[in-house]
């Protein structure tokens, strides 16, 4: 058994904890008034860095105050500098794992987002019942901090080639 929480404001947040509840798995809303004692698995969905610095070290303090936490899933788009620089800021014991969404929001309510992830390949291998409830598709990156690497990357060849489209629109125009 995954003894799990979640934890963020992310938009995804709320759909998750419904998801794994619906699929009858065990998840403590951590959110809400469940307690975080004996949590295993952590699954962190902060909307900025902000968010992520008050929950890991901060007022909520996740990172040092779980001596049961195992794993520590990222998932949410943040800076893939700040996302790197974790792994020297975490306790050792507790492996990471940066799972990034692709997707809009309705993809994400519907199940169809895929998760980019990072981290090792046999940790990854033991949440595959957690991610497969979550996401159709999953997309293996590399070590922690690639899957957050990537998806800055996708996110900046969106916006330019949305971009590169209006251009082309206000050029055809007179055309």
């Amino acid at each position: 058994m995954i003894y799990l929480g979640i934890s963020g404001t992310h938009i995804s947040a709320q759909t998750f904890l419904a998801a794994l509840r619906a699929n009858e798995m065990s998840v403590r809303d951590l959110n809400g008034p469940d307690d975080a004692a004996g949590i295993e698995t952590l699954l962190l969905t902060p909307r900025d860095v902000m968010e992520s610095e008050r929950l890991l070290f901060e007022d909520e303090a996740y990172a040092r105050r779980l001596p049961s936490l195992k794993v520590l899933i990222l998932s949410g788009t943040l800076s893939p500098r700040y996302v790197r620089a974790l792994r020297d800021r975490v306790p050792a014991r507790i492996e990471m794992i940066d799972a990034p969404l692709v997707g809009a929001p309705r993809a994400v309510a519907s199940g169809q987002a895929t998760f980019l992830l990072g981290g090792r390949p046999d940790v990854i291998d033991s949440l595959q019942p957690l991610f497969s409830i979550l996401s159709r598709n999953q997309t293996r990156m590399g070590e922690f901090g690639t899957a957050m690497a990537a998806k800055a990357l996708q996110d900046c060849i969106t916006a330019a080639s949305s971009a590169m489209a209006r251009s082309a629109l206000d050029w055809a125009e007179p055309q």
